[in-house]
């Protein structure tokens, strides 16, 4: 999730030029300055002293002069280059290609790139030749195995000391000792390779999805981890000549709580930080006009209101009044929606190679090879998601999402740059599931009230009595008439005068289980039999069935439009005009079953992201005359769960 940046450089170069007192010398303990070279003389210049000198060096010295520090991508260091890095007071290793390796055509192809896009330059190159802290190539190997070099480009590349080699890489001429580090002469140049964040930085086409990426990075400066040469006598502020930057990228979690007052949810990250060099990660990169095609099919599910009922101000009222709803979330509609399909549109794109599912051909961990060489007929995201293309996993789903096509490989992985976007709509309209328990109630203080309460119609608006029995899924019973969802606890409501009446919270336990606007919804309620709350079997009894006629009511926001209060200029909003879809319900109660209502339900405004802002589902019975009791019919009725289900994913 953390990314640190070459460390030792700014501030010192910075304040090196404006107080060049300041650093007269080099004692500071925090640098390892090594006082003979390797060949046993004094160290008396610096690496970039070296480098500039050595004629065999000169065209990578051009490229290291021209080359400007960054303190990340977004941000160069005016007149501070690799130059004055290599001059200043950090301890560094440098490993430098001479003239017959790195060319003067080499030195004409980084030239125009540092005019096009110099962070890359200095990526690819510069940034790949030099590392923090010392390494001398003699003596053992720590450990008996080469040692991990850490580039400031943040590659890593095995140094092994005993065969003077780095990456593989013959070094020709070792142990230049300088007073700020060492150098080594290497064979070639370093070969660089993009990990997943860097191709995508790099590459055209891709610009929706790295800004997405990037806006999540911050840069920060570590004081803990920075070196202080002393105290400035007019501030007092530390002088610092080790100067961190750390960038965090906040999307590599699975979620994380943005900076905005509009989102109070959690938004979905990628759960895979897709710079860290020891991954092995899957991606599908869509390009521009693939994100596009994205937000086209998505941009109908999130239609935002101007204004919601803030839901949690009224959840805990025993009875409306005149003020109930006067609280409303106010947000601005048109940055949720895209910043929700962004969400819906990267959060599905990784998948860790290593950690795919095991099978008979593939018993252990995945590697790049096993990934590419067997068919993969289930892939499972980084955020546990489940992706197949039918049901007997006969075909393999990378014909699907990548659509079939060669990955380019990268230093952590593997990416599949994708023209079209290949997920299903099912991905994300999901079902809506609401398990019925006590919390799922709307104004749940209505329920269960004492005798004295349900008499005082002043304070309190009576709904029911409830219990929450359950049944074990494994018994005889359940087998025979339908088990019932999760532990196998469901609700009964009741009244002893009166029809019985509940509302629920319209919304799923978990942040993609929410309502989206433009999309069809069907709506069942799972109803449980009667004689399950006494483990009765109507075989044995059949008096125990118990009829229902419920009337089932769903209300949600319709209408937001806005109007101009008199006493102000600022915009505000009217109460926004909710609408009601009602069906009736005939329960025959002889086992646990679904009934759905007669409509298809299409919500005008999305509640996705939105935890205090629901729709509500009422259930309440019909009134049972003495015909109809004896019928079998009661007042008293049982719920499982209620499920809307998209249209759609039945087509799919």
């Amino acid at each position: 999730m953390i990314r640190t940046n070459l460390t030792k450089v700014i501030l010192l170069g910075v304040w090196s030029l404006v107080l060049p007192a300041a650093f007269t010398s080099c004692t500071d303990d925090h640098f390892d300055i090594p006082e003979e070279s390797g060949s046993g003389g004094v160290a008396t210049e610096t690496l970039w002293s070296l480098l500039s000198s050595n004629p065999e060096l000169s065209n990578f010295a051009r490229i290291v002069e021209k080359t400007p520090y960054f303190k990340d991508e977004k941000h160069m260091i005016a007149d501070y280059t690799f130059k004055n890095v290599l001059d200043g007071n950090n301890v560094l290793t440098l490993f430098a290609p001479d003239n017959t390796t790195f060319t003067q055509a080499d030195v004409q192809e980084y030239e125009a790139l540092l005019q096009s896009n110099p962070y890359d330059a200095y990526l690819r190159l510069v940034g790949n030749h030099i590392s923090r802290n010392r390494y001398v190539a003699s003596g053992l190997n720590p450990q008996g195995k080469p040692e991990r070099v850490l580039f400031i480009n943040n590659k890593k590349a095995h140094f092994d000391r005993q065969a003077k080699t780095i990456k593989d890489i013959p070094l020709t001429k070792t142990n230049i000792s300088a007073v700020n580090g060492v150098m080594h002469i290497v064979a070639q140049p370093i070969p660089f390779s993009y990990n997943i964040y860097e191709y995508i930085r790099a590459n055209k086409g891709y610009t929706l999805l790295n800004d997405w990426i990037s806006r999540h990075d911050t840069l920060y400066f570590d004081a803990d981890l920075s070196a202080v040469a002393g105290t400035d006598p007019e501030t007092g502020e530390p002088i610092y000549v080790d100067s961190v930057y750390t960038r965090f990228n906040s999307l590599y979690y699975y979620s994380y709580q943005p900076n905005s007052v509009e989102w109070a949810m959690p938004h979905k990250g990628i759960a895979a930080n897709i710079e860290q060099e020891d991954s092995i990660w899957a991606m599908v990169l869509p390009t521009d006009a693939a994100w596009e095609e994205a937000a086209t099919k998505m941009r109908p599910w999130y239609n935002y209101a101007k204004a919601y009922y803030d839901m949690s101000k009224v959840d805990d009222m025993p009875k409306d009044n005149a003020t109930s709803k006067s609280t409303m979330i106010l947000n601005v509609s048109d940055v949720r929606q895209e910043d929700a399909i962004a969400m819906d549109i990267v959060s599905p794109l990784v998948f860790n190679v290593r950690m795919q599912r095991r099978t008979k051909e593939q018993p252990d961990f995945w590697t790049v090879e096993t990934f590419l060489k067997n068919p993969m007929p289930k892939l499972f995201d980084t955020r546990t998601d489940t992706f197949m293309i039918d049901k007997e996993g006969s075909e393999d789903v990378r014909k699907l999402l990548f659509e079939d096509k060669q990955p380019i490989q990268v230093s952590n992985g593997l990416i599949y740059p994708v023209e079209h976007w290949n997920y299903p709509l099912t991905y994300n309209a999901l079902n809506v599931e609401v398990k019925v328990t006590p919390y799922a109630i709307f104004q749940h203080v209505r329920y269960n009230l004492t005798d004295a309460e349900i008499k005082d119609t002043e304070h309190y608006q009576y709904m029911s009595h409830y219990e929450h029995p359950g049944i074990n899924n494994s018994s005889d019973l359940a087998k025979k008439y339908g088990i019932v969802s999760k532990d196998g606890s469901f609700m009964s409501f009741y009244r002893a005068s009166g029809e019985p009446q509940v509302a629920f919270k319209l919304r799923g336990s978990d942040e993609d289980h929410q309502i989206l606007s433009g999309t069809p919804y069907e709506i069942g309620i799972v109803l449980v039999p009667d004689f399950y709350r006494n483990s009765q079997d109507p075989e044995e009894d059949p008096d125990a069935i118990k009829k229902n006629r419920l009337t089932v009511t769903v209300t949600y926001i319709e209408n937001d439009d806005p109007i101009k209060e008199k006493t102000t200029a600022n915009l505000k909003w009217t109460n926004p005009e909710t609408m009601s879809t009602t069906s009736y319900i005939d329960y025959q109660g002889q086992k646990v079953d679904t009934l759905w209502m007669d409509d298809i339900l299409t919500f005008p405004y999305s509640y996705r992201n939105l935890p205090k802002a629901y729709p509500t589902i009422k259930i309440a019975s019909n009134r049972i005359t003495s015909s109809l009791q004896k019928q079998g019919y009661q007042t008293r009725f049982n719920v499982d769960r209620i499920i809307l289900r998209p249209k759609q994913s039945n087509e799919e």
